[in-house]
């Protein structure tokens, strides 16, 4: 008579229910095994950028951090123009501003 051969396409001896088991775990193991991921590469360029932007950040947090007044002083460096605020140029651009939203509400 001939062999029959098993669901698996195995012939010839058979295996133990706890070998099967065995077997089906190991399967599924390496079929859900998670992917790693590999490190990608990135050019000179691309990791400048990424500094710079973690630079920022940080910097970011570090103003976040402290108190309001100092805060302001931080910003307050940063502005490239350097029109001083006097009490007659607020006036002025006060002013300024109620004439363009009275002309907006016409």
């Amino acid at each position: 008579g001939e062999k029959k051969s098993g669901s698996d396409g195995s012939s010839g001896s058979k295996l133990s229910k706890k070998q099967q088991l065995e077997a089906r775990m190991a399967e599924l193991n390496l079929v859900y095994r998670p992917v790693k991921e590999k490190e990608k590469k990135i050019s000179p360029e691309e990791a400048e950028k990424k500094r710079i932007a973690e630079e920022e950040e940080r910097e970011r947090l570090r103003i976040a951090s402290l108190p309001v007044e100092d805060q302001i002083e931080e910003e307050r460096a940063k502005l490239q123009t350097r029109t001083p605020v006097t009490l007659e140029l607020f006036l002025a651009w006060k002013e300024k501003k109620a004439a363009e939203r009275l002309s907006a509400t016409e």
